[in-house]
């Protein structure tokens, strides 16, 4: 018998509260990533910053969640939305006891370099238990990246009261059909998205998903 910290006690009780409290359902798209990963190298080469897959992954929920107010949003019981004006993104981190959510303020306002900067900032102070309450708070849409652990897909539980999260798998290497039906191998990212269905509806939580996909598949949107 091993007993857990604090930390973990209330990751059980708020997943255990959103999976039955909350009726989830998933919307899973694929992204090609080439075009990402050809502006990483270009940055690395040019000697002008470390840009990781994950800021792009959040540059692009947060210009959605301008596109899209609607998922930008929390339900308040017993019968009403609440559409948020700002677009503050949760990024889930690995801590030594549990997980943790700091929170990007203003997403949408920041720069990919900025945006860059600044989550590795929160990761780096998560894991050394340095962050204010401030900083773990106000969340409005969450993102769970577990590309760097060799995952083909997976679906995370929403951190109420957010509406939805994301969740990016790995990139991997694919043969894939082009649109002249020649062959072609290409780097390929699985996303799912999990919804509270009392806030977004299917048709528009495929719309959304789609959207990241666009911007994740035209990434100079992203830098511009």
């Amino acid at each position: 018998t091993i007993s857990i910290s604090r930390l973990r006690q209330i990751t059980a009780k708020r997943t255990l509260e959103s999976k039955t409290q909350v009726p989830h359902f998933y919307v899973s798209v694929e992204v090609d990533v080439e075009r990402i990963m050809a502006l990483r190298e270009m940055f690395k080469e040019e000697e002008s910053g470390n840009i990781s897959v994950n800021d792009f992954v959040i540059k692009a929920c947060a210009l959605a969640l301008r596109e899209m107010p609607e998922v930008n949003a929390t339900f308040q019981a017993p019968a009403s939305v609440l559409v948020y004006g700002g677009v503050h993104v949760g990024m889930a981190v690995a801590v030594p006891d549990g997980l943790t959510v700091p929170v990007m303020r203003n997403a949408d306002q920041l720069t990919l370099r900025q945006i860059a900067a600044k989550s590795k900032d929160l990761a780096a102070r998560a894991k050394e238990n340095k962050l204010s309450l401030d900083e773990l708070s106000g969340s409005t849409f969450s993102i769970s990246n577990m590309g760097m652990l060799d995952v083909d897909e997976f679906l995370a539980i929403i951190n109420q009261p957010n509406s939805a999260i994301l969740a990016v798998a790995s990139a991997r290497k694919q043969v894939v059909v082009g649109e002249d039906d020649e062959i072609e191998i290409r780097r390929r990212m699985k996303i799912s998205m999990s919804f509270d269905h009392r806030v977004v509806d299917g048709a528009v939580g495929a719309r959304f998903i789609n959207v990241v996909k666009k911007f994740l598949e035209n990434p100079t949107k992203l830098i511009s």
